[in-house]
C-alpha cells in the first residue's frame, strides 16, 4: 500500500522562529488615559504625515498598560485606509500583548466617525475577544486633536 502522502525531509521544511524583546520596564510609557495615548502617538507621527493621508496604527499594551511598541499598520488615500486585522493580531501575538489600542488619522480634520470606522472598530473587538486580549480604545486623531471611542462610550 502506497503512502497517501509523499515522505517530507527535514531540510525541505522551513523552520519558523519567533523572537521578540520586551523593552526595559522602567523605559515603556504608562499609558492611564485616551490623552496618555494621544500624546504617545502624536510623537510616533511625523506631523506632515497627518494631514496628507489616512494611516492606521496599533499600540500594544503590557497587562499594566505599559506600552511595547507602536506599529503602522496601514496607509491609504485622503478618503480612507485598508485594515489588515490579521496584521494587527500577528504583532499582538508576536509582542505578547495583553491589550491593544488603534488610532487612524482623518486628513480632512473631521473627528466625525463614520460607518467604516464602527464596522473596523467592532471587528477588532470580536477578534480581541477570541484572543483574550484587552481592546482598549480606538482614536481618531487629526493635527488639532483627538476622539476616543472609548471616552464617547462607542465600545
Amino acid at each position: 500500500m502506497k503512502p497517501l502522502l509523499p515522505m517530507i525531509l527535514p531540510s525541505e521544511v522551513s523552520e519558523v522562529e519567533l523572537h521578540y524583546k520586551r523593552p526595559l520596564f522602567k523605559t515603556m510609557r504608562h499609558i492611564r488615559s485616551s490623552n496618555d495615548a494621544y500624546q504617545c502617538i502624536k510623537l510616533y507621527i511625523h506631523p506632515k504625515r497627518i494631514d496628507f493621508k489616512e494611516f492606521f496604527w496599533v499600540l500594544l499594551l503590557t497587562h499594566a498598560n505599559r506600552l511595547i511598541g507602536i506599529a503602522e499598520i496601514g496607509s491609504g488615500t485622503s478618503m480612507g485606509v485598508k485594515v489588515n486585522t490579521k496584521e494587527i493580531f500577528q504583532l499582538v501575538l508576536i509582542t505578547n500583548a495583553s491589550a491593544l489600542i488603534v488610532c487612524h488619522n482623518h486628513p480632512s480634520g473631521t473627528l466625525k466617525v463614520s460607518v467604516s470606522d464602527r464596522q473596523m472598530t467592532k471587528r477588532i473587538q470580536e477578534v480581541s475577544k477570541l484572543f483574550e486580549v484587552i481592546f482598549l480604545d480606538h482614536l481618531i486623531i487629526t493635527s488639532e486633536d483627538f476622539l476616543s471611542f472609548s471616552d464617547k462610550e462607542l465600545l
